[in-house]
């Protein structure tokens, strides 16, 4: 490895905003792009792939996955590593110094060699990277090191060599945190020491009872429930059989007190989150022996609040008020929960008005008509031309609306990149996201069919956490086939037969103007929706995503964002536990009922 590299690896790693992978890939993408004759380009492609593994801590025996799928492909996998890749990013290894770096290179040979030293080094350079970006009230960048360096150590056989190492800095940490505020990080440490069967357990047995006792005091049920959950392990692991039992009981009488709680505040309108918290419930008497008495009192209280649902279900739309983005966003976001952060993202503000675009347009041609006298093209990211547009003419409704449909793209990039992008990073700092958190969304949603559930939840998970390239790749197709079901339901025919007898469904720029959706959809909606997906004037990302003819770069784009967030909001609109959520909240969200 001669000097060059080593000092191109290190320029990326000095200018790379946060000393974590997904920045090193940016870096080195923008290096690689603006120095393609570079005469060894094919060992900086290799290390950007090498960081832009996803790396799944659900499976620590082979972690490292695909990050993203194309229709014409995907990213990288360590299964595509030859014998000539391992000796390079062996040779990698053994130049740099940057311990993430060294971390994740350490961590892929041993995952596809097992190299024993490897792994054993990997356990080091984790634990330093997560000291490196250690903040304790963002916590999870360090703490998913923390975790994949403790998974390492239980792979290795639980030496006591390596485990010290992690636990000493777990405890070192439980020692820093402030137990006046209340978040899962120390209880997600404490979790690492039960996984390791760590014995000397009794004071953290009463710093789990400490958190506990807190969150009863703030009404926290969500953590106290969370916290319980942790000292029911603890007991578990200790073998206090009665203890484990009491604190599963104490978890189901929260879910009971919640629901009281509900009834004397605002019963009405939460009787769906009455029914999930007392289903929960019996769920976890039944764990219980002796429990019958209190499992057949809450069956009878599920079959009354379940009539109750059905007789209220009526109308989930909601007019939510949430005030115009401007230079406090940061304020207006931060320390808030994280549903409450991801409803006000899903209304931040409203979509744009087709009267509005156009009238800003005749109003443009008024004030400049001479920049619109030259033929104007829209150009791919390769300064190829795409189309070309009409010249505009005021009195021709077809060139108007191409105008408008590119008009509109460039109110999609500006909310898309100083709105959706900053509101995202800031969700990310502060809340330790988990696919499960957007259940809410997806369960109990007149826009998502059951049977889509899981690709909604996975699409909208990649996008909260600014991967755009997976979550658009996953939604277009999902939102295509909800808003046929939705002309379906308004009874539009959505299907076409052909001569040999083929049923084909009709393609979203048809549906989009179908007659009695175009009836029962707004007109601004599918005025957006033509522009984003279908049509060759605005971003069209339907047919450029099925054609290939996206770029890395245009697919994490301000329009990208714009086009998740748009899911985003119509999974929001439509989604019972997110409007029951605003009806308990109202007061957070300035709608009223």
């Amino acid at each position: 490895m001669n000097d060059k590299m080593i000092n191109i690896i290190n320029t990326v790693i000095e200018s790379a905003s946060e000393k974590t992978n997904i920045s090193y890939y940016s870096q080195i993408k923008s290096w690689i792009a603006a120095n393609s004759d570079f005469e060894d380009i094919k060992t900086l492609k290799l290390i950007a792939n090498v960081v832009f593994y996803h790396l799944d801590l659900s499976t620590p025996k082979t972690p490292f996955r695909i990050k993203a799928t194309f229709i014409d492909g995907r990213s990288a996998s360590p299964n595509d590593l030859d014998l000539n890749d391992i000796k390079i990013l062996e040779n990698i290894y053994e130049i740099i110094n940057d311990c993430e770096l060294k971390a994740r290179i350490a961590d892929v040979l041993w995952s596809v060699n097992k190299s024993y030293n490897h792994a054993k080094d990997s356990i080091d350079f984790y634990l330093d990277s997560a000291r490196r970006l250690e903040d304790l009230s963002n916590w999870w960048e360090c703490f998913e090191r923390i975790q994949r360096a403790h998974q390492i150590t239980l792979l290795l056989g639980n030496n006591k060599e390596h485990t010290e190492k992690v636990y000493l800095y777990i405890i070192e940490l439980l020692e820093k945190i402030d137990t006046s505020v209340i978040t899962n990080f120390p209880g997600r440490l404490m979790e690492l020491l039960q996984e390791g069967k760590y014995s000397d357990s009794e004071k953290y047995v009463l710093l789990t009872l400490k958190y506990i006792e807190i969150c009863r005091e703030q009404k926290d049920y969500n953590s106290e429930r969370y916290y319980l959950d942790v000292l029911s392990k603890w007991y578990k692991l200790r073998n206090q059989i009665d203890e484990y039992r009491h604190s599963i009981i104490e978890i189901a009488k929260s879910h009971e007190i919640e629901v009281l709680e509900i009834i004397n505040s605002d019963g009405d309108s939460s009787y769906i989150l009455i029914v999930h918290l007392i289903e929960k419930a019996i769920r976890l008497y039944r764990k219980v022996p002796g429990m019958q008495e209190e499992i057949k009192r809450l069956l009878d209280d599920l079959s009354i609040y379940k009539l109750k649902v059905k007789e209220n279900l009526q109308s989930f739309s909601h007019e939510v008020n949430v005030k115009e983005f401007v230079d406090n966003i940061l304020d207006k976001f931060s320390g808030i929960p994280f549903v409450e952060a991801l409803i006000k993202l899903s209304y931040i503000q409203n979509i744009p008005n087709k009267d509005s675009i156009k009238k800003e347009l005749i109003e443009s041609f008024e004030k400049y008509p001479i920049t619109f006298l030259v033929t104007q093209d829209i150009l791919d990211n390769k300064g190829r031309r795409i189309v070309r547009m009409p010249l505009f003419d005021l009195d021709d409704e077809i060139s108007l609306e191409a105008y408008m449909l590119k008009e509109v793209v460039n109110n999609h990039i500006i909310t898309g990149q100083i709105i959706i992008k900053n509101i995202i990073n800031l969700i990310k700092r502060e809340h330790a996201i988990l696919e499960k958190d957007l259940e809410i969304i997806v369960d109990d949603n007149l826009f998502i069919p059951i049977d889509r559930k899981n690709l909604y939840l996975k699409g909208l998970y990649a996008g909260i956490n600014g991967n755009f390239m997976e979550a658009i790749h996953i939604l277009i197709p999902q939102l295509e086939n909800s808003l046929r079901e939705f002309a379906m339901l308004c009874g539009d025919v959505v299907v076409t037969f052909e001569d040999d007898g083929k049923e084909q469904v009709k393609p979203l720029n048809s549906i989009l103007d179908s007659g009695n959706f175009c009836e029962s959809f707004e007109v601004d909606w599918i005025f957006n929706l033509r522009s984003l997906l279908t049509e060759k004037y605005g971003s069209n990302m339907r047919n450029r995503i099925a054609h290939g003819l996206i770029s890395d770069d245009e697919i994490q784009s301000p329009i990208a964002a714009y086009l998740w967030w748009i899911s985003l909001r119509l999974c929001c609109m439509y989604s019972i536990g997110i409007n029951e959520y605003i009806d308990k909240n109202a007061d957070k969200f300035n709608c009223s009922n």
